[in-house]
């Protein structure tokens, strides 16, 4: 696991454990070379010849008043992710390798090399980040709800609608008649004189079952 992730981040591994869980702590375990590397991801302007004090300045400063905009670069899932990794639960890192290797670009997540296996750490200035960012939820569609079929089946019924289940009832006019209080026979549920009655009775229809 460790291989593939070092791999990934181009050398911005740290050789051993921050002194501190400060983001100068983080950036002090660092060499010059990757301050110096750190710094050109991030487009931060430090010069080659200045010293690791100098740079770690400026660099802590960058990252500090761009926080906000680093950790919306990140969905929800890889969030989540980034937090297990600082709980510990390494197991699927190599499965994240991408996500660790952005995280470290942007100097929020450092990965250290300790006793042949890699530890995950984040600067406490940075950790509360991951709970502050909204989850990035796609919107979804309005489930229908029962109330809405209720209302389905009470509206009103359209003239063309009732004209055709009349013609159905004629064309059922065999059997028992049916009564003013007995349900419709075109299926409605309501009673007879509630529903296709007033119509049977302008039209000369006598309707039954």
């Amino acid at each position: 696991m460790s291989d593939v992730i070092v791999e990934t981040l181009d050398g911005l591994v740290l050789k051993g454990l921050p002194k501190a869980e400060t983001l100068e702590a983080s950036l002090e375990a660092y060499t010059k070379p990757n301050l110096i590397k750190l710094a050109k991801e991030n487009d931060f302007d430090v010069k080659q010849s200045w010293n690791k004090d100098q740079m770690i300045e400026v660099i802590s400063e960058g990252l500090k008043a761009s926080v906000d905009e680093r950790f919306a670069k990140f969905e929800a899932e890889e969030l989540s992710a980034l937090k297990e990794l600082l709980e510990g639960k390494t197991e699927e890192a190599k499965n994240h390798k991408e996500i660790i290797a952005s995280a470290v670009n942007q100097g929020i997540l450092y990965v250290s090399e300790d006793n042949d296996d890699l530890a995950f750490t984040m600067p406490e200035e940075f950790v509360g980040q991951l709970d502050k960012v909204e989850e990035k939820v796609e919107p979804v569609e309005k489930a229908e709800k029962p109330a809405d079929k209720v209302k389905e089946a009470t509206r009103p019924i359209p003239y063309t609608t009732r004209r055709r289940r009349t013609q159905e009832v004629e064309q059922r006019i065999i059997g028992e008649k049916v009564g003013r209080n007995d349900p419709c026979p075109c299926g409605s549920g309501k009673k007879y004189k509630k529903c296709h009655w007033t119509e049977h009775q302008k039209d000369g229809v006598t309707a039954s079952y």
